[in-house]
């Protein structure tokens, strides 16, 4: 499967390391699945999880093992094509590589992936099909 993962899930593994959303990324992330990233996903989530303070070596230790085991991706053209005009590299990012399935824990935000032929599944239906 190809999957892209929303910041917000990775912020949510990250905030509770030993929990669900944090098991179901290393699961992902080191199987079968294809995780897509691009650094503007990375440069987020690095934002938000110094916003709410993670310890800098769990940040650290979620982009290197996303770096090693994710596909990375250079999106095209940016539009605005989301109600929160921060989510559009995520879109573009949807829109490059064409994911099986888009997890978010904002999925009214990204309703525009499934124009782009994506299953959008909350981090709760990710967790319940993939982890």
């Amino acid at each position: 499967m190809k999957l892209v993962l929303d910041t917000s899930f990775y912020i949510a593994a990250l905030l509770n390391p030993g929990g669900p959303t944090a098991h179901t990324l290393v699961k992902l992330l080191k199987g079968k699945h294809q995780v897509f990233y691009s650094e503007a996903l990375i440069k987020e989530i690095k934002e938000v999880a110094n916003r709410k303070k993670v310890e800098p070596r769990y940040i650290a230790a979620v982009v290197l093992l996303l770096r090693a085991r994710g596909i990375k991706v250079v999106p095209g053209r940016i539009r605005d094509d989301s109600p929160d005009p921060k989510d559009d590299f995520l879109i573009a990012l949807v829109r490059k590589c064409k994911p099986d399935y888009v997890i978010s824990g904002n999925p009214e935000d990204l309703q525009a992936v499934q124009k782009e032929g994506a299953v959008l599944l909350s981090i709760r239906e990710g967790i319940k099909h993939f982890g």
